[in-house]
């Protein structure tokens, strides 16, 4: 989390209390999946790979 993810002021745009995370987007593969998940107060985007990812 950056600096601005210490701010206690919930659900104002921008501010993050603390990642509060939702499924973002699921991507299926012939050898397996993996989805992206986003927070609900900051809009932070993180890739969440499959054991198959790299390979």
């Amino acid at each position: 989390m950056g600096l601005d993810d210490r701010n206690d002021s919930a659900g104002v745009p921008g501010e993050c209390p603390g990642h509060d995370w939702k499924v973002h987007g699921i991507y299926l593969r012939s050898t397996g999946g993996s989805m992206s998940v986003a927070c609900k107060w900051c809009g932070a985007v993180q890739y969440e790979p499959s054991l198959s990812d790299g390979t």
